[in-house]
């Protein structure tokens, strides 16, 4: 009964964090696009259109960070399994322990480093579509269709920091630091909220409150990857604890 409680807590806490993230991401948007809105009809079509591009291109970069997600969780699992099967003190510093700290931490180091070449990747996408220009694409109305294209090369510029945050928050959700997401999206959404309030054009609702969206997120799933490797633990016997948090 205690462990299907446990369960039970434990699943109930990271849908709690999971929404608290998702509704303050999607506050952060919705209030992105109310600013477009209130600049006239060719700047919110302008900000849809790249909105739309925009998660074409997550979506694909995303593709990633499941497979983090995925990797993450089996390899935190094995770990919770290693320092639950010692009795003492001093299992998070046993041999096993260590290997597989080691395997966590070069799998955080590998991801990292392959959101960075995807976000590259993805930035070259939509330079591309930025010198192609495609009327069918981007629209041939010639107000929207200036307002976009003055937009995408800061779109472009934006792939590398979205790809990295997309695939080190999976990283954080594979290892069960949910508290980090909830409370790190919150914290950007309202500073990301803040500086879109002073946004006077499409361009710096874009580098502006959308940067310091995710630059926020980053910053705080970056942490969460720092606890999973243990350099916030306080009490080497409980390196698992948090994970059930």
């Amino acid at each position: 009964k205690r462990q299907k409680r446990e369960v039970a807590r434990t699943i109930f806490r990271a849908n709690v964090s999971m929404v608290a993230k998702q509704g303050s991401l999607l506050l952060g948007w919705a209030y992105a696009t109310s600013r477009a809105t209130r600049m006239g009809p060719e700047t919110v079509a302008a900000h849809q259109l790249a909105l739309s591009i925009w998660m074409v291109v997550s979506l694909v970069l995303e593709g990633a960070g499941v497979a983090a997600q995925v990797l993450m969780s089996k390899e935190w699992e094995e770990l919770r399994m290693v320092e639950f099967s010692k009795k003492d003190a001093d299992s998070a510093t046993s041999s096993p322990a260590q290997r597989q700290l080691r395997k966590i931490h070069s799998l955080s180091k590998y991801m990292i480093n392959l959101s960075i070449l995807q976000g590259i990747i993805g930035a070259f996408v939509v330079y591309l579509l930025y010198k192609a220009s495609p009327s069918f694409i981007l629209t041939s109305d010639p107000q929207v269709r200036h307002q976009l294209l003055s937009l995408l090369p800061h779109l472009a510029a934006q792939m590398p920091l979205v790809s990295a945050t997309l695939i080190t928050e999976s990283l954080v959700v594979g290892g069960g630091r949910f508290k980090w997401l909830a409370g790190g999206t919150a914290v950007s959404s309202m500073f990301s909220m803040f500086i879109l309030n002073r946004s006077q054009d499409l361009i710096h609702i874009w580098s502006g409150g959308i940067v310091a969206l995710f630059a926020g997120r980053l910053i705080t799933a970056v942490l969460g990857i720092l606890d999973m490797n243990g350099f916030f633990k306080f009490n080497k016997s409980t390196a698992v604890e948090d994970a059930l948090a």
